[in-house]
Parts: structure tokens; C-alpha cells; sequence
């Protein structure tokens, strides 16, 4: 009965796993369409996939010595995030994220403990992330035929106009776009017929191009680096090696070029006479800081690769505003409320920093135990 088990889950996995991807990316999706089917449709398949991946490891062995570390510090955090509805500043919203995480969490570590030791299985679920990946892609190509103002950001004062495809931002899918990306530099790799290579290939142009039309730095260089250690993980030789990261090393400069492309809307405007009774139209809220004399033109803000966001000026701020609950900090899930956008150069409703963002969600304690899980993960892999 256990062996039918695990034998039903791992035919279904990697389709489901797949499906979970996709539906999250429907999830937060400019498409109202998608969106609402998305929405509740990507918790029912994360419960699903959750279920088939502790069917799948029903009887593998436990955490290994090496794991241990990462097993401690995601029971510590899914335990905080939940009690945290205890002081949190959104008590329904601390307690339905810390659900997810925990699902997530368990959903993760049974299907890595499941799939242990078979790589066949290991190799479809990778592919089922990756086509799950192309898939989103593809979605994105056709809204931008079909809705254009829909799936590029129009240009500001602060952006060049930026393609989003089917996510609610630039950065949404692009995020999952670098993780795919070596995916499918492997998939290219391993691929032996012409027709399957030829595949790959697009594959990875696809979703090389969605990041580089994206602009998402973030996305970019995360690909890059993601590249150079298959690059350095698969090559056999000292010369393929240094062959291949040749070419990580041209298509990031290339790619990188090609996103600084979009300018930013050059405006003129001034502010409005100062007998006017309305203070946010003369100095709005979230370009309080760093905006200069409010009668005077606004400064230009010039984006570059490395710099020039205006997140330095945000994590401190964020910083400063986690000081305030040092230890368990606001709650989980809460970080979009408790954070406050007053920054000329910085435009987002959060500060774009994962530790940072768990500093004020769960305080210093909270960042020991993603420190603990990511440190963990990492000993474990590199071990491996």
C-alpha cells in the first residue's frame, strides 16, 4: 500500500508542481482574468502538491546531520510567524501567511526528501519548473499582443517603459524568469537531437529576453550568477569551463546594455503656485526625503545598474522603523503596512530586501532563523 503510494505521487508530481508554479504566477497577475482564477486556485494546488510530496517520502529516511541546521531554523520561523498573530499590527493576515509558509515548507522538504536518490524524478521536476517558467513567458507574449498597455509599464520620471507581461510588476515574473534560466542553459546542455536542443534554445531566448525587456537588476545579475555556476559545475574540462563562462560573461554585457536602452520621461513639471492649500501637491508624502526645495524642479533621477534606486536611503529608513520592535518585530506578513515609502529616488510600497523584510515582520529573532534555514540549505549543498 505504501509503495502504491509513492508510485501514484510520483507520477502526478511533476505535473503538479509545474501547475502550482503556474498558478502562482496567475495569482499576481496584471490579467484581472487570470488573477481571479489564480487567486484561490494557487492555495488548492499548494495543498495538493503538499499531500503528493509527503506521500512521495512516506518512509525516506530522516534529515541528515548536515540538514539539520536548515530543519531547525524553518520549524523556528514557520513557529514564530504563527504566534506572531499574537502581537501583530494584522492578526488575520500573520495567521493565513504563516499557514502558506508552513505549507510551503512542507511541501518542500517532503518532495526533496522523496526524491532522494532518484534522479529521474529529480530531472522531471526540474523540467516541470522550467516549463512551467516558458509557459508564463509565452502568457506574457500573448497579452503584450493582445493588451499592449497591459503588459508594459508605461515610462516616468524615474523608469523607461518597462515590459511586465502577464505579472503585476516588472520584477514579478522576472523573479522566476532567473530561476528558470539555468534550467535551461541544462536542458540546451544535455539535449543531444537537434529538434530538442533547438527547443531548449528558445526556451532559454525566451526567458532571457522577457528579463532583459523587464529591466529587473535584481533579475539580471541573479541569472547571471545562476549561469556562471552551471557554467562552472557542468563543463569537464578547464578549457569548456572557461569557454562557457566567456560566454555568461558576454551575454550579461549584452543584456545589460540592451535593458539601459529605455529612457525615462524627461519632465518639465514644476510645482503648482504656492497659494495653493494642498500640501501633497506641492511636496507629495512618499517624495518628502530627497526631493530638494519644493518651488524648485524636480531633480532628474538617473537609474544605473548598481546604484541610483534610492534603496540604500529606504533600508535605512526600514531599518530605523524595525528598531522600533526589535525583537519580534510587527507581524508576519505585515510589511507592506508598517513600511512607508517618504523617499524621493526609491519607489515601492516595500523595501525590497528579503532580510529586511523579515526584520520587520519577526524582529531579530525571525532573521536568526532565516539566517539558520539559509545557511543550512547552503553547508548542505555545498557538502553535496
Amino acid at each position: 500500500m505504501r509503495e502504491q503510494l509513492s508510485a501514484r505521487a510520483e507520477r502526478i508530481l511533476p505535473g503538479l508542481l509545474g501547475f502550482t508554479v503556474f498558478a502562482f504566477a496567475c495569482g499576481s497577475s496584471v490579467v484581472d482574468l487570470f488573477e481571479l482564477v489564480g487567486r484561490p486556485l494557487r492555495w488548492a494546488s499548494l495543498v495538493a502538491l503538499a499531500a503528493a510530496s509527503a506521500a512521495l517520502a512516506i518512509g525516506a529516511r530522516p534529515p541528515t546531520r548536515r540538514l539539520r541546521l536548515a530543519a531547525i531554523g524553518a520549524a523556528s520561523l514557520v513557529c514564530l510567524a504563527a504566534v506572531s498573530a499574537a502581537w501583530s499590527v494584522d492578526p488575520r493576515v500573520s495567521s493565513g501567511r504563516a499557514g502558506s509558509l508552513g505549507v510551503l515548507l512542507l511541501a518542500a522538504a517532503a518532495l526533496a526528501a522523496g526524491a532522494a536518490g532518484r534522479p529521474e524524478l529529480i530531472r522531471r521536476l526540474l523540467t516541470a519548473i522550467l516549463a512551467a517558467a516558458v509557459v508564463v513567458a509565452a502568457a506574457g507574449l500573448v497579452v503584450l499582443a493582445l493588451v499592449h498597455g497591459s503588459a508594459v509599464q508605461a515610462a516616468s520620471d524615474q523608469y523607461g517603459a518597462r515590459y511586465r507581461g502577464m505579472g503585476q510588476n516588472p520584477n514579478t515574473v522576472a523573479a522566476l524568469f532567473c530561476v528558470a534560466l539555468p534550467l535551461a542553459a541544462w536542458q540546451v546542455w544535455e539535449r543531444r537531437t537537434r529538434w530538442a536542443r533547438l527547443a531548449a534554445l528558445a526556451a532559454f531566448a525566451l526567458l532571457e529576453g522577457s528579463i532583459v525587456a523587464s529591466g529587473s537588476r535584481g533579475a539580471l545579475l541573479s541569472g547571471a550568477v545562476a549561469l556562471v555556476v552551471f557554467g562552472s559545475l557542468a563543463a569537464r574540462s578547464a578549457r569548456t569551463r572557461g569557454t562557457l563562462l566567456a560566454g555568461v560573461a558576454a551575454l550579461t554585457v549584452v543584456s545589460v546594455g540592451l535593458a539601459q536602452i529605455p529612457n525615462a520621461e524627461q519632465s518639465g513639471r514644476t510645482a503648482p503656485p504656492p497659494q495653493t492649500r494642498n500640501a501633497e501637491r506641492i511636496l507629495p508624502l512618499d517624495r518628502e526625503i530627497g526631493r530638494g526645495d519644493p518651488s524648485a524642479p524636480a531633480p532628474g533621477i538617473k537609474r544605473r545598474l548598481l546604484g541610483g534606486s534610492g534603496r540604500t536611503v529606504a533600508w535605512r529608513g526600514a531599518l530605523d522603523r524595525a528598531a522600533e520592535r526589535p525583537l519580534a518585530g510587527y507581524g508576519f506578513g505585515t510589511e507592506k503596512q508598517v513600511f512607508v515609502d517618504r523617499y524621493y529616488y526609491f519607489a515601492a510600497g516595500a523595501p525590497e530586501n528579503s532580510y529586511l523584510g523579515v526584520l520587520l515582520q519577526l524582529g531579530a529573532a525571525g532573521f536568526a532563523c532565516l539566517v539558520a534555514l539559509a545557511l543550512g540549505l547552503l553547508a548542505a549543498g555545498v557538502a553535496a
